[in-house]
C-alpha cells in the first residue's frame, strides 16, 4: 500500500522515526529529520523540522527513508 492510499495516523506511526536523505534535486544529499504529516485538499505531505514539506507520492522518487539516530 502507498502512502497515498494510507491515514495521517499510518503515514506518521511509519515515518515519525525516520530521516530522509534526497537523492535527487538541487538538494542532492542532504538530510532532513521528520516532524511532521498533514494534509492539504487531496494531497498529504511528510513535514519537516527545517521548515521543508514533500508530496508523499513522490517522497520515494526525491528521497531515502531511513531509521533516524537518536
Amino acid at each position: 500500500m502507498s502512502f497515498e492510499d494510507k491515514s495521517l495516523e499510518e503515514i506518521e506511526l511509519e515515518l515519525k522515526n525516520s530521516n530522509f536523505q534526497w537523492i535527487k534535486g538541487e538538494n542532492l544529499g542532504m538530510v532532513e529529520k521528520f516532524e511532521s504529516v498533514s494534509e492539504v485538499g487531496p494531497l498529504k505531505f511528510v513535514n519537516f523540522k527545517g521548515g521543508g514539506r514533500m508530496n508523499v507520492s513522490i517522497l520515494s522518487e526525491f528521497m531515502d527513508i531511513f531509521p533516524a539516530t537518536p
